[in-house]
């Protein structure tokens, strides 16, 4: 019964803010990306398909450096239920979805990058999400998932491997202070 007068009001917030694929900017110069990135950040899949349903773009990138996508996040985080709404909208493609190379500056202007070329698959594996590799692996690109490199030419088992020592080797540090 909610779930119909939550139809409703995200109709009519659509229609009031511009459709389902105009990113969402709350206060002025926030861009918080499309409502169904917004969705998939906060794992809400009846959102999601609701959105899906009214023709959001689930391929939809966001403008700023690091082009975060609902696949994207959805991978990383684990949010199976938003991801299984994605993955069932025939327009997805989960190959083409990769992320962006990008220097993000933390305090003390401390530089880290993000490589890019990662795919939703390694998003998952990296952060350990196994059943969101089982999702992405059964849908019809699953499988070229695992032939995709990243921007620095690994294979995603080298990726995975080369996080897990490093998150390895972080660890004993950890252990030796």
């Amino acid at each position: 019964e909610n779930q119909g007068r939550d139809t409703d009001a995200l109709k009519k917030w659509s229609a009031e803010n511009g459709g389902v694929n105009s990113d969402v900017i709350v206060p002025e110069n926030d861009n918080r990306g499309s409502p169904l990135l917004i969705a998939c950040e906060l794992d809400l899949p009846y959102a999601c398909r609701t959105l899906i349903s009214l023709g959001s773009d689930v391929n939809y990138r966001h403008p700023r450096a690091h082009g975060n996508s609902p696949l994207l996040r959805c991978a990383e985080m684990g949010y199976d239920e938003c991801l299984k709404e994605l993955m069932a909208a025939r327009e997805i493609d989960v190959v083409g979805c990769l992320t962006r190379e990008y220097k993000l500056v933390l305090g003390q202007n401390i530089p880290q990058y993000e490589a890019g070329g990662r795919s939703a698959l390694l998003l998952a594996v990296e952060s350990v999400r196994v059943g969101t590799v089982e999702i992405l692996l059964q849908h019809e690109q699953g499988q070229k998932l695992l032939e995709l490199k990243d921007s620095f030419g690994r294979t995603l088992l080298e990726a995975a491997f080369e996080k897990l020592a490093l998150r390895e080797g972080q660890e004993s540090e950890g252990q030796n202070k």
